[in-house]
């Protein structure tokens, strides 16, 4: 897959969601997030194990931002050690 070519364990990950309009930062946003989450962490394990792959040590979620922004979009930050 794709992600693995350009992504190295372990690593941190930073998603901001770009939005014309924000979302509560303390729930809402992290909510919003939860199934890009597991997706990459799947992706980046190989673990498609439902719940399993973003519990892995290997991984952290640095934290969850938005930004305004016309369209509706995603961007993912990895930093690799």
């Amino acid at each position: 897959n794709q992600i693995k070519k350009l992504v190295s364990l372990p690593c941190s990950i930073t998603l901001t969601r770009l939005a014309p309009r924000g979302l509560d930062e303390r729930d809402n946003l992290p909510m919003s997030m939860k199934y890009l989450i597991d997706s990459v962490c799947e992706e980046l394990t190989g673990n498609y194990i439902p719940g399993k792959a973003d519990s892995d040590p290997r991984i952290t979620i640095e934290n969850c931002r938005q930004e305004k922004s016309k369209e509706y979009g995603v961007k993912i930050h990895f930093t690799c050690k």
